[in-house]
Order: structure tokens, then C-alpha cells, then sequence
């Protein structure tokens, strides 16, 4: 029983609480010295009995009302006006902002915050996290008389790439602060190249590689006579010149440079000789080329540009491909030998080679004791003189002239015992002198003698065996025979 009347008399109290002009106020009462007590009140009262839970309170059903001094009254008759809620803590209420992501367009974005039941200005108060930038000015330094840089921190509404926050705080009698984020976001653009290089008609695919996509990639060229770009990328290059593609996506850019060339051959000019053969070769060749020869007799050239030298002369070579036409002269010459004059000392060695014709070729001197000729074209010197050596190849015969020197070489005044009698040397050493052994009987060291007076050269003086002979240039010419070799030792003393 007493359980039941505290939990009347709290029902009592919520009822007061929501009317306030209730029967009980002294003025409403007619007769003053009628009230009742309170037992008795409180038996006369009808209100129905809940239970309520701990720090809530429990909402009148339709049908409650309260019984005073035999007259009925509503007890659960609806506000004029709407509630806030019963809470000052801005955190129990929901916050959303109107975005939470943009794209970086280079303006400022602080999205709105949005709560359905409380007021901003009135109930709460927004902040809005600046963007930090650094900005450099030049500044002078009156003790050290020079200028420097001086770099600090600028503040300005959230404009570039990040994540920025919201800070929400409660406004009195509200208490509370609530951090909502949100981003900006950039679009970046990543291409497979950045310069192209392509000749007339060719093309290429150009990739790009698009983080945080906004709306569609597109592409454009700054000169479309030189360069185009189609909707998915692909380069067409149309003529010689630059151009500028440009690809975008939203608010973001990437630029590739193209260069197109013409084509262009290996030979602008080309000496053939005759029953020899060159190829022509295009680099940047888009498709089919043609070739043509103005003058057959002279030259022909296949499909695959391969020129062939007919009958000595010229002619053009003209050739067509990628909408554009280019030239090689070509100058037809009869076969040659790499010299047709050469010196050989003796013992010395040259290879001379055909230039031109096609087919075996066959070597001959004219005279072996002066000059022999492998059948590669090996030539080498033996004996002082002249002679021709002669190169056959089909229909061609070639010729060279060889004069193998009487003297050693840088010596003209000496004689070249070797060239004198056509002897090949066994050892040479130029370390200290000239010094050559020759194989040969001892009657060659007397006609040597004989020779070198004839030039000049006296008897000078006999060392260890050898004889020394000198002329009037100051050469020196040491000759010594020992068991069947002939030493030649000679130089200038001016040396």
C-alpha cells in the first residue's frame, strides 16, 4: 500500500509539471475551507499506474485524465509547440554535412552542416579547418645589407587536395562539440609518354592513366594539319611540324609534345660501279613505297629498292611513299683497284682490292723478280724497279703501277742492299741503327762495296770486323759477313 501511494503521489508531481494552471492553484478553488485533505484527495484521484523506468519518463496515454472534485481533465493534451528534446549535449543530436567530397577545381569548398532539430547560430556555432600554404617574400636585412628569402605560413579557405575538418560547438545552454570531416579531392593524369616522335602517316596509342576520375577523359591537338587525336588517344600524323595533345579530366591536364618527320632515305647520293649493287632504305615508312629509275640503261632498282648499276653514267632514283616523294642520285663508274699507283720498299706489303663488278678476280705482275701478287691481291716488293700488277674480273682488266725504291726508305742515298739483288731479309732491328741480315754468298758483299763507292761512300774505318763507309751527308753504311749472312748496319750521325 505504501509502495502503490508514492508511486501515485509521483504521477501527481508529472502531472503538475506538464499543467501548470492545474485545479490545485488556491484561485481555482471555490471554497477554500472545502478542501479536502490530502488521503482523501488522493483516494478521489483515477490516473493509471505505471511503472517508469529509471531517468525517463513515461508519455500519457490518449485516454488519461485526471479526476478533481468530481470534474474530468485531460492530462495528455499535446504541446503547441515543438521540443527540441531534452538533452544539451549537441553530441546526442545527428550532424551531416551537405558534401563530403569534391573534386579540386582551384575554389574554396566548406560544405553545410545540416542538424534537423537544432538552429546553427542559435543552438551550436561552426568553424571550418583553414588550408595552410607557404608563401615566400623577398625581404631585406638591414645589419648584414642583403636581401633574403623569408618563408611562412599563409591561412585561406579550404581550396587544395586533402582532407579537411568540421568542428561543431554547442551554443549556451548547449554544451558539446562534434569534428565531422570531409575531402578534396584532385584528379591526376598519367600519360605512357610525354613526346612523340612520328614520321608522315604513322601513328601512336597514347594511355592515359586517370586517378579519381571526374566525368570524361578528353583529348585535343593544338595543330590538327600536323598532328590529330581521336576520343580513345590514338596519334595520326598528318605533315611535317609540332603539335601540342593535350589530355584532360576535370580540373586536371597533361601535355605531350609530337614531333612528325618525313621520311627519309639512306642515300640522298650513291656511286655504284658497274655490275655492283646498292639498296635503298626508307626510315619511316608507313605502308607501300614505290621506286622508279629515269634512266634503265644506267641503273634499274627493284620493289624492295635494290639498284643495280648497268652502263656508266647517272640517273635518279625516285621514290614514293607516305604521300610524299624523295630522290637519290646515282652515279654509275666502271670497276677500279683501290691504288693505281704504289710504292713498295723491299720486303713491304699492300693488298689492293676491286672496287666494284662482281665475280672471281685474277691477279698477275708483270714482273714477279720486282713485285709478286697473291691471289687475294697480296702485293710485295722485292727488287728495285717497276711493274704492273693487273686485276681480271669479267670483262674488266685492272691495273696497277708498283716501283720498289733502290735506297731505304727515309734513307735516299743508301742503297737498299736487298732491293739491289732482290733478297729478302732474315732479321731486322731498328733499336740501335738499322740493323738487316740478309742470306747471301760473300761475293754480294764485294759488289755492296762496289755500289756504295759508286754513291759516294769512302772507306772510313774497320770495328770488330765490320766495315764503315761514309759520304759526304754524314750517312753511315757498316757491312759484315760471317758464315753466309751478310749484316747491313746503317744510319745518319745528324740522327
Amino acid at each position: 500500500m505504501k509502495k502503490k501511494i508514492i508511486s501515485i503521489i509521483l504521477s501527481v508531481t508529472m502531472v503538475v509539471s506538464f499543467m501548470p494552471s492545474f485545479a490545485f492553484a488556491a484561485d481555482e478553488v471555490d471554497n477554500p475551507q472545502e478542501t479536502q485533505d490530502l488521503e482523501t484527495v488522493l483516494d478521489e484521484i483515477s490516473v493509471p499506474h505505471e511503472e517508469t523506468k529509471e531517468g525517463t519518463e513515461a508519455e500519457p496515454k490518449s485516454e488519461d485524465r485526471l479526476q478533481v472534485n468530481g470534474e474530468s481533465k485531460i492530462i495528455n493534451e499535446a504541446p503547441t509547440t515543438t521540443t527540441k528534446g531534452s538533452s544539451y549535449n549537441i553530441e546526442d543530436y545527428t550532424f551531416e554535412l551537405s558534401e563530403t567530397k569534391y573534386f579540386y577545381d582551384g575554389n574554396p569548398h566548406m560544405p553545410e552542416v545540416i542538424c534537423d532539430e537544432l538552429t546553427e547560430g542559435t543552438d551550436y556555432q561552426v568553424e571550418y579547418e583553414p588550408e595552410y600554404y607557404s608563401v615566400e617574400e623577398e625581404e631585406y636585412d638591414w645589419d648584414l645589407d642583403e636581401w633574403y628569402t623569408n618563408i611562412y605560413d599563409e591561412e585561406r579557405d579550404p581550396t587544395g587536395a586533402g582532407t579537411y575538418h568540421v568542428y561543431i560547438t554547442g551554443i549556451s545552454p548547449y554544451t558539446g562539440s562534434i569534428e565531422l570531416e570531409y575531402q578534396i579531392i584532385a584528379t591526376s593524369i598519367s600519360l605512357n609518354k610525354t613526346s612523340v616522335s612520328l614520321y608522315r602517316k604513322g601513328t601512336f596509342g597514347l594511355k592515359a592513366t586517370v586517378k579519381n576520375r571526374n566525368g570524361n577523359t578528353t583529348y585535343t591537338s593544338s595543330n590538327t594539319k600536323v598532328a590529330t587525336v581521336s576520343s580513345a588517344g590514338k596519334i595520326t600524323a598528318k605533315t611535317k611540324g609540332s603539335a601540342t595533345i593535350t589530355v584532360k579530366n576535370g580540373f586536371a591536364k597533361k601535355t605531350v609534345k609530337v614531333t612528325v618527320k618525313d621520311p627519309k632515305l639512306n642515300m640522298k647520293k650513291a656511286t655504284i660501279y658497274l655490275s655492283a649493287s646498292k639498296t635503298l632504305k626508307i626510315t619511316g615508312k608507313v605502308g607501300r613505297a614505290t621506286f622508279k629509275s629515269s634512266n634503265k640503261r644506267v641503273a634499274v632498282v627493284n620493289k624492295a629498292g635494290k639498284i643495280t648499276a648497268k652502263k656508266k653514267g647517272t640517273c635518279t632514283i625516285t621514290v614514293k611513299t607516305n604521300g610524299i616523294t624523295l630522290k637519290c642520285k646515282v652515279t654509275v663508274k666502271n670497276p677500279r683497284l683501290s691504288k693505281s699507283k704504289l710504292t713498295l720498299y723491299n720486303t713491304d706489303k699492300y693488298k689492293l682490292k676491286v672496287i666494284g663488278g662482281k665475280g672471281k678476280i685474277k691477279w698477275k705482275s708483270s714482273n714477279k723478280k720486282i713485285a709478286t701478287v697473291t691471289a687475294k691481291g697480296i702485293v710485295k716488293g722485292k727488287k728495285g724497279g717497276t711493274c704492273t700488277i693487273t686485276a681480271k674480273r669479267g670483262k674488266f682488266t685492272l691495273k696497277c703501277k708498283i716501283r720498289v725504291p733502290k735506297h731505304y726508305e727515309g734513307y735516299s742515298k743508301i742503297p737498299d742492299f736487298g732491293a739491289l739483288y732482290g733478297k729478302t731479309a732474315s732479321y731486322r732491328d731498328y733499336s740501335d741503327g738499322n740493323a738487316i741480315v740478309y742470306k747471301a754468298s760473300k761475293s754480294y758483299l764485294n759488289k755492296y762495296i762496289k755500289t756504295l763507292k759508286k754513291k759516294g761512300f769512302k772507306y772510313y774505318q774497320t770495328s770488330e770486323g765490320t766495315k764503315i763507309y761514309m759520304n759526304g751527308s754524314l750517312d753511315l753504311v757498316g757491312v759484315l759477313y760471317k758464315k753466309g749472312l751478310l749484316v747491313v748496319v746503317y744510319q745518319n750521325l745528324w740522327d
